[in-house]
Parts: structure tokens; sequence; C-alpha cells
């Protein structure tokens, strides 16, 4: 897929789903953080990429939560937040709670962070995640101004580390599919047959919504 990025795809990676099963597709792409632990998941050895959030969200269980559990690759393993957040983990069974956001980041049981804090925090400490050898999933949008944007790419060149931006329908597998049908002859010669552009934008969001309801 070509989408400009800041540093490029192994550096500063860009925009990916962070959300159902658009999230998993993006994992599917980049693959694991790097320097993986090796843990196990059911009866077959995999890789297990250990996942710890930053804030006890309210878009992290439809974002993160529920999709990881879908899969046996990843695991959320520990949550920070500066309200209790005990009742959230055992909710939603994270096992640790951190009580603040940098003892989270230093947990050597987390390979990779998921920032989901206001805006104007994210990119502080997807800093601070990149220094201490995390990659980051960063709920949009990843910085606030192009200082702040460069500055978390100089981190990425610094560390070597990833930096996703947790966009969702660029990696939406449903999207995928409407640009592979909007650049085929199939909807060129639908369009054709077509009374009128009203006509034609009705269908083609039918065919859209059925796929759709064929994914769920």
């Amino acid at each position: 897929m070509a989408r400009e990025s800041v540093v490029g795809s192994d550096g500063f990676v860009r925009a990916s789903s962070a959300i159902g099963v658009g999230w998993e597709s993006a994992w599917q792409e980049f693959g694991p953080p790097k320097g993986m632990n090796g843990a196990t998941a059911g009866d077959e050895a995999v890789t297990v990429t250990r996942v710890g959030l930053l804030g006890a969200s309210g878009i992290a269980p439809r974002a993160i939560i529920a999709p990881a559990k879908r899969r046996a690759d990843v695991s959320i393993v520990a949550v920070a937040s500066r309200s209790e957040a005990t009742d959230y983990a055992q909710h939603h069974g994270i096992a640790r709670v951190h009580a603040n956001y940098q003892a989270l980041i230093d947990d050597s049981e987390v390979d990779l962070v998921y920032v989901a804090l206001p805006p104007s925090e994210h990119a502080r400490w997807t800093i601070a995640a990149l220094a201490a050898g995390k990659d980051v999933l960063c709920e949009k949008p990843f910085a606030m101004n192009a200082v702040e944007a460069d500055e978390v790419a100089q981190a990425v060149e610094r560390t070597g580390r990833r930096v996703v931006e947790a966009f969702h329908d660029y990696y939406h597998p449903l999207f995928q599919w409407v640009r592979g049908y909007a650049g085929s002859w199939r909807l060129a010669s639908s369009a054709q047959s077509m009374p009128s552009p009203l006509s034609s934008t009705r269908r083609f969001r039918s065919i859209v919504h059925r796929f759709a309801m064929c994914q769920n």
C-alpha cells in the first residue's frame, strides 16, 4: 500500500487501524513489534505481543481489547491510569494495574504501548514509550502540530522503534475492498447502465452495505 509517511514504513508507520478487524489487518501487515518475547498461547508456540494500555479509556474496549481477544498472538497485560483502574482491569480481564504512566512504560513485560490519552498528551507519552524501547499504537491524532510530529519522527529514528497512528479506515478490509472495486472495470461498467449519478451513488452504497453485513 502506498501512502505518505513521515519517516517510512520501517520507522514512523503510516496510518493503521485501531478498531475491530481493521486493527487486526494492520497487525497482519506490520507484524509484531521487534524483539518479541516468544511466549505461548494455546497449544502451539506463538510469538505473543504483550500490550499495555495508557489510559483506562472508553475507546480501548472496542479499539484493541476486543480485537486482541480474537487473536492468539496479542495479549492485553497491563493498564495505567491517573484514576483508579482496578475495576476497569477486572472487567476486561487485564492482569496488572499501574498507578502511573511511566510505570507501565517501564514494565519489562510490555512490548507495545497503546496510547489513548487526551490528544495533548499523545506525543509526549509516545516519545516516552519509544525511549523505553517500546513500539507504540497511538490514537488519533498522534501529535497536535507539526513540531510535535517532527519530535515523534525524530524519536522513531533515534530509537529504531515503530509508531502506528490508529487510523481505522485505511486498513479496514472493507475499505480495501472498496478501493479495489472502485478501480476495477466493474464499477465503470455498472455506472454506464445507470440513469443518473444519484442512482449510481445509491447502488454503490447498497453494495458496500451488503458487503459490510456479510462481514459481521
